[in-house]
């Protein structure tokens, strides 16, 4: 049993047209139930929904992450059943484009956050509960889809311009019954062992990367997000031959192990990104230092008086890694 329900987009002043969505309503009613709800609040209801609120990160070939309403950024967020609520399971996969899931910011960490993939993304299953799907058989969702997809993004995988859910709900006659039946189902399912008390979870980043949870399935706090987490314990500083920064695939693999939520200041994560940075800085600075060091020998016209600088700026970098540590 799934339910059918609907988001419509629109970016900037201009409508890209709506995802219909299959909601799986028997495999997870708990997680179902949470996204339908918030779909169905309107501007007059008391608490916020996904009417008006945006799509905050898009990663062309990996997805496109909303369900902020609070603050737009992958910071914000939160359930109906309290700021998050425990993972349900992870029965279905990540094994196809258009794959509709939670993003978090580790286990148990479900707010209102989401994620719709662009591809089939198997490295994410068992990290985030999969509830759903776009569609594809409607012409229009998967038009809607690459559409998405192509939007022009700047820093931190923003959208240039708003997309925004403009309209939003839960289709067909019996979507009410459908929304309680799942609501009947959840109170026969208890929460997962290990669940965490909502009052001690803090989704908030007001320093986010990519920051990229790191993790990021980003919530980029609550991240997409997510998020799908390395070990942070595992702290990497420079290799005294390492004198390149990260290729292009090793920055890609780490964004996508991240669908969203950045880490939170002072945690592991978010020291890793800033070691991560002072790294690249220091590489740089070591490839300036070689090259003064090869001017200098040059100007002094003789290999002794090169080598003698390069001696010299060698014992200098030791020196400096071992304050480093």
């Amino acid at each position: 049993m799934s339910q059918r329900a609907y988001l419509t987009l629109a970016y900037g002043p201009q409508k890209l047209g709506t995802l219909r969505l299959l909601i799986a309503t028997n495999v997870v009613p708990r997680t179902a139930r949470n996204f339908l709800t918030l779909l169905q609040r309107t501007e007059t209801d008391e608490e916020d929904g996904y009417l008006n609120s945006t799509f905050h990160r898009i990663i062309k070939g990996f997805m496109a992450q909303g369900g902020d309403f609070d603050r737009g950024d992958g910071t914000g967020g939160k359930s109906i059943y309290g700021p998050s609520f425990a993972d349900e399971n992870f029965v279905l996969g990540h094994d196809e484009r258009g794959v509709l899931a939670m993003a978090n910011s580790g286990p148990d960490t479900n707010g209102s956050q989401f994620y719709i993939t662009f591809r089939p993304t198997p490295h994410l299953d068992g990290r985030h509960v999969v509830f759903g799907r776009v569609d594809l058989n409607d012409s229009e969702s998967a038009a809607v889809l690459d559409a998405l997809e192509r939007v022009s993004t700047g820093r931190e995988d923003r959208p240039k311009m708003v997309v925004r859910i403009v309209d939003c709900g839960v289709e067909g006659s019996g979507a009410d019954n459908k929304v309680a039946a799942a609501s009947a189902e959840v109170s026969k399912v208890s929460a997962p062992a290990g669940a965490k008390d909502a009052d001690e979870i803090d989704l908030d980043d007001d320093d986010d990367e990519e920051g990229e949870d790191e993790s990021g399935l980003k919530p980029t706090a609550q991240a997409p997000a997510a998020a799908a987490t390395k070990d942070t314990d595992e702290i990497e500083l420079d290799d005294d031959n390492e004198d390149e920064d990260e290729s292009a695939m090793d920055k890609q693999n780490k964004e996508e192990e991240e669908v969203a939520s950045p880490p939170r200041k002072g945690s592991k994560a978010a020291l890793q990104a800033r070691l991560r940075k002072l790294k690249m800085k220091m590489n740089q600075s070591r490839q300036l230092n070689k090259s003064e060091v090869q001017s200098e020998g040059e100007r002094l016209g003789s290999e002794e008086g090169a080598a003698q600088h390069r001696r010299q700026q060698n014992k200098r970098d030791r020196d400096n890694r071992k304050k480093e540590w």
